[in-house]
């Protein structure tokens, strides 16, 4: 991803999964108040709350890395992952792993600590790996992937 995008710098997280339970790995970057993108890889997991060990698929983390922290607008939910469990929701879950990527697009209604934000989601997973954008509205979303796009050669 590039240094800057729309005059905003770069920041970036990464976490190697090594000491943590579970051994989440993830990376992303954040353009300060421009948006985010965030890459989840699926990892083994000895928590699947039926007390035997499972796998926390590209799908579930989609759905967690959205559905904790954002809720989509009534009526603006789109895409091919499950679709929300609540009003307001993002992409859920489904018991087992899905074979095909999914991908999902949403305004948002809401954040954690934050009923007034708004902006606009799109999010999709690839073999087993989920990636999430988050900007402040449509267009700077299209920025941003295009950036990802790019940047991926």
């Amino acid at each position: 991803m590039p240094s800057t995008l729309g005059g905003k710098a770069r920041h970036e997280s990464y976490s190697s999964g090594e000491g943590e339970d579970p051994p989440a790995r993830d990376a992303g970057v954040v353009y300060e108040s421009l948006g985010s993108v965030a890459v989840y890889e699926e990892y083994a997991t000895d928590d699947t709350g039926s007390g035997k060990s499972g796998v926390m698929s590209a799908g579930s983390l989609l759905s967690a890395s959205f559905g904790l922290m954002y809720g989509c607008a009534t009526g603006t939910y789109h895409g091919t992952a499950p679709r929300p469990m609540y009003t307001g929701g993002g992409p859920g879950t489904s018991k087992h792993p899905t074979a095909k990527p999914v991908w999902f697009s949403c305004r948002i209604d809401g954040a954690e600590g934050d009923d007034g934000f708004s902006g606009y989601a799109v999010g999709w997973t690839s073999k087993k790996t989920a990636w999430l954008v988050v900007a402040r509205d449509q267009k700077t979303t299209r920025l941003m992937m295009a950036a990802l796009h790019e940047a991926a050669g």
